[in-house]
């Protein structure tokens, strides 16, 4: 990511008292970003939404029976999340490997 595209992500978080930059001790070029408090709390508090929202779906939508399934389920699709195979771009109908 550029510089600047970071930069402009950052300024609305910045703002809202979520994030604080500094100085890197170590290499005064570079700026280091940490996460406040607040911005702790909110991304807590995120997370809490996500997890109650898939409670009430897989209480809703997965029936009894498939139920069984889901620690399989989870187990692979953490695999390929975690895998290191490149991501594909597609390109007028194409696909290329995209190096990270």
């Amino acid at each position: 990511m550029r510089p600047q595209s970071m930069a402009s992500g950052l300024a609305p978080m910045e703002q809202e008292g979520l994030v604080v930059r500094h100085r890197d001790p170590a290499d005064g070029r570079r700026m280091l970003i940490g996460a406040t408090e607040k911005g702790r709390e909110v991304v807590q508090s995120v997370l809490e939404l996500r997890n109650a929202w898939l409670a009430a779906a897989v209480d809703e939508v997965v029936l009894p029976e498939e139920r069984d399934v889901l620690p399989v389920l989870i187990d692979i699709l953490n695999r390929l999340a975690d895998s290191e195979v490149p991501p594909v771009a597609r390109r007028a109908g194409r696909q290329k490997a995209v190096s990270l």
